[in-house]
Order: structure tokens, then sequence, then C-alpha cells
């Protein structure tokens, strides 16, 4: 089809089609989308054509076509990506943001701290979404979050505490800011309680009881 023989031509064909294809970009067409942005003018063609269609489907196609650029041609994928982050649909940013994380934090570093430092508030979670997949394990971006937990924005805040709750190193911090939140959300410090795992307590609680009861055959 178009992705096994793309050319310039048909690159407008290509989007199109992928646009409203079910899971084009998985794992198996890797290299096929590899060898499809590499093809004479397909870069150039979906970095300023393809990120300008009016659909913003398209446009957020089209940047999760440039995230498979490789080499020398990064560069240019990564400049578009980053003007794209310009846009107001989240759904064109986030296909940016992330194609954006593809390309390396070398690339991305910069351009997503901007849109999180100055994009609105519901694209500034998109910036920080994608900056976890480049620095989640790394210490300094945990304190990143502490401080975002505390934004005025409450999407933002939500963000950071979500991400927070998945980092396995940041503890009482991390508990500490959901209770923050809450007080701040107006809820009355009498009712924030800290617990643990309430399914794994649950568990253990039940554990005797289940043990002693019968196990009931399947049919």
């Amino acid at each position: 089809g178009l992705l096994a023989n793309p050319t310039k031509e048909h690159a407008e064909a290509l989007l199109v089609a992928t646009a409203r294809a079910e899971d084009p970009f998985r794992q198996a067409r890797t290299a096929a989308w590899q060898r499809a942005i590499a093809a004479p003018g397909c870069l150039e063609w979906f970095a300023t054509t393809g990120l300008a269609r009016k659909p913003s489907i398209e446009r957020a196609t089209a940047a999760r076509v440039l995230g498979f650029a490789s080499g020398d041609a990064q560069a240019t994928a990564a400049a578009a990506l980053a003007k794209a982050l310009g846009q107001k649909e989240p759904d064109a940013v986030a296909a940016a943001t992330q194609a954006l994380a593809g390309l390396g934090a070398g690339f991305a570093d910069e351009p997503l701290q901007q849109l999180l430092q100055g994009g609105g508030e519901a694209l500034q979670p998109i910036a920080l979404g994608a900056l976890h997949r480049l620095h989640g394990a790394e210490s300094t971006f945990q304190q990143q979050l502490l401080v975002h937990s505390n934004a005025k924005g409450a999407p933002l805040r939500a963000a950071a505490l979500q991400l927070l709750a998945q980092a396995k190193t940041a503890g009482e911090a991390a508990v500490q800011a959901a209770g923050d939140n809450l007080a701040r959300e107006g809820v009355d410090g009498t009712r924030i309680h800290f617990v643990g795992n309430v399914m794994i307590d649950t568990l253990f609680r039940e554990r005797e009881r289940a043990a002693s009861r019968p196990i009931v055959a399947s049919p």
C-alpha cells in the first residue's frame, strides 16, 4: 500500500488514510514509518503541509509521523514539532509532545519546559506528562513534580499528584502534597486521613476468613 512505497506525491493520501486507521503506529510498523519519513520530500511535506492541515486529527497524525525521523532529519522534525506546540487543540499538541519525547531529551526538553511554563491550563499537564516520560526516574524531576503539585491551576496540580503517586521514591512528600492539595480545595483537615494501600490492608484483614471458606469449583 501507500506505506510500502511512500512518495511525496502520495503523502497526502497516506496522511488521510493513517488519520482514520486503527492503530497505524503499532510496533510492527516502526521500520516502515522510518523508511516513509526518510523518502525524498516526505519529511518536508509532513513538517509543513501536514502540520498545517485543517482537521486536528490530521495534524496530530503528521506529528506522530515526524517522530519517526532519524539521524540528521531529527533536527528538522524537532523544530517543526516544537512549533506545533503552539496549536490550541490538546490532541494535536499531545501528539507533538509525544513525538518530541520520542526524539530524545536533547530535542524535547526546552520546548516542553516552555509549554509547561507558558501553556494554557489544558496543555500544561500534557507537557508535564511528556517530561515525565523522559525524566520520571530522576530525583530532580520528582522535586519538580512536588513544586507543580502546588501550582495555581488545578489541572497541573492534579497531573503532578497523579505522577507522584506512580513514583517509587516520592514517599511521604507525595502523600503530604496530596493532603495539602485537598486542604487547598477546601476539605476540612479533620476529614483528611493518611492511609496505606487499602486494597492490601483489606486483603490481609480478610485472608484468614477467606482461607476458612470452601473453594467453589468452576463448572
